[in-house]
């Protein structure tokens, strides 16, 4: 009877009143011909109903063995049979300690995992515990799997596994990556911040590819700000500070100020130039109505327009929305020049937004394009207090522009300290 003490019977496919099976193996792909029936639903391979030893195996269970679980199909191949019988007590086991086992006809390694199998899942003992493992067909990848073993706890491991098994794109990139320790890093740093982004390929390869170029920037990803910063200017890093410019809360002077004591500066360069351009050198000289930059800037507009700055209040980080959805653009500042109707009301007469850049060659933001070209602006800010006053009058919210804005673009030079040029746009 080979491995069988007896046999209880020879059945097709279609015929067997258990369907799912599990077998113990040293080879990291599903193989041989013997397998043990898994009796009730909720067995794993620390609870088996048919332990280890009742298998009757030569080997001894230690790390690096590999558990596959598995059913076969009803529907499986025509010529394939399967003997049910009681196991033979090899190797010293007591007759009545064996359990039962199934032998096919045709081994596992050559069914298909696919139409005569199916729910193949796989487990590693690494280290006295089992750890999920990723599969492809039958087979685990080794390559992968290594990896994950090493870099992750036991608990990120199988959630990992878990994801790739269920997101084949997302195994396919893991898989022929020969970045994989950046890729589980980049996971792992977004599945710590609970977000959905650690199942999107693009995303992790992005993040993955970012971490791989800038040694220390996992550090700065923990911080959950600026995680949800890197996730608006990933794609467009240079553009950074414009894009967290253009959202209400101040978002570029916090992340920015976050950022001072990085060990990733290089990668961060134009959120902290931004800020050390507009925060701290040029928003305080456009106060100064006596300085060289806001006359610059008061020339420049005189020649563009025909229209004097002085006679118009300042107001910064004003949230401007530009349609009926409600998009908005934050303008780093708005001139407005006020007029007196003859009933008394304040009524605005001109309107020019001055952009701070960091190039002659940064583009304006999406929300800043669409809003240059809409021929109506509603203030979205709670009332906002001019920053350098001539009427003193405040810009109260829900206040609607009706008047054609004219635009002006500033932009650094390469220190951060000084205007390099002033653009109508």
């Amino acid at each position: 009877a080979g491995g069988f003490s007896s046999i209880t019977g020879v059945k097709t496919a279609s015929k067997l009143e258990i369907n799912h099976f599990d077998r113990f193996q040293k080879q990291p792909s599903l193989g041989g011909s013997y397998a043990s029936p898994i009796r009730n639903r909720g067995e794993g391979v620390g609870d088996l109903h048919y332990t280890y030893d009742s298998r009757a195996l030569k080997d001894k269970m230690e790390d690096g063995m590999y558990y596959f679980s598995f059913k076969i199909r009803p529907t499986a191949r025509s010529g394939l049979s399967i003997e049910e019988g009681d196991v033979m007590p090899w190797f010293g086991v007591n007759e009545k300690m064996v359990g039962e086992q199934i032998k096919v006809n045709i081994p596992f390694h050559n069914l298909d995992a696919h139409s005569d199998l199916q729910d193949i899942v796989a487990k590693q003992r690494v280290d006295g515990h089992w750890r999920k493992c990723v599969l492809e067909g039958k087979n685990v990848l080794t390559e992968l799997q290594t990896k994950i073993n090493d870099l992750l706890p036991l608990s990120w491991g199988d959630e990992l596994v878990d994801v790739l098994n269920n997101t084949p794109d997302l195994k396919k990139l893991f898989k022929n990556s020969s970045n994989k320790d950046e890729l589980i890093n980049a996971w792992k740093i977004a599945f710590d911040h609970g977000d959905d982004l650690a199942k999107d390929v693009s995303f992790i390869e992005k993040l993955g590819d970012h971490l791989k170029a800038n040694e220390n920037l996992s550090d700065d990803l923990r911080d959950i700000d600026i995680f949800n910063a890197y996730k608006r200017v990933r794609d467009d890093i240079d553009q950074g500070y414009e894009i967290l410019d253009d959202i209400e809360g101040n978002l570029s002077k916090i992340i920015a100020d976050k950022l001072s004591t990085s060990n990733a500066m290089n990668f961060w360069k134009w959120i902290l130039r931004g800020k050390k351009f507009e925060q701290d050198y040029l928003f305080p000289k456009l106060l100064d109505r006596n300085s060289s930059e806001y006359n610059l800037l008061k020339n420049k507009v005189s020649n563009e327009f025909g229209v004097n700055l002085d006679e118009y209040d300042m107001y910064s980080q004003v949230q401007l929305k530009y349609n009926d959805s409600g998009d908005y653009f934050v303008a780093d500042q708005v001139y407005l020049k006020w007029e007196t109707t003859p009933l008394g009301l304040n009524k605005i007469r001109d309107i020019i937004i001055v952009e701070n850049k960091l190039k002659a060659t940064t583009r304006l933001t999406k929300n800043q394009i669409e809003g240059k070209s809409s021929k109506s602006l509603k203030v979205r800010s709670k009332n906002v207090e001019a920053a350098s006053a001539v009427t003193g009058n405040s810009l109260n919210k829900s206040t609607v522009i009706d008047i054609p804005a004219k635009w002006i673009k500033i932009y650094d030079s390469d220190s951060g300290d000084m205007i390099s040029g002033i653009d109508k746009l």
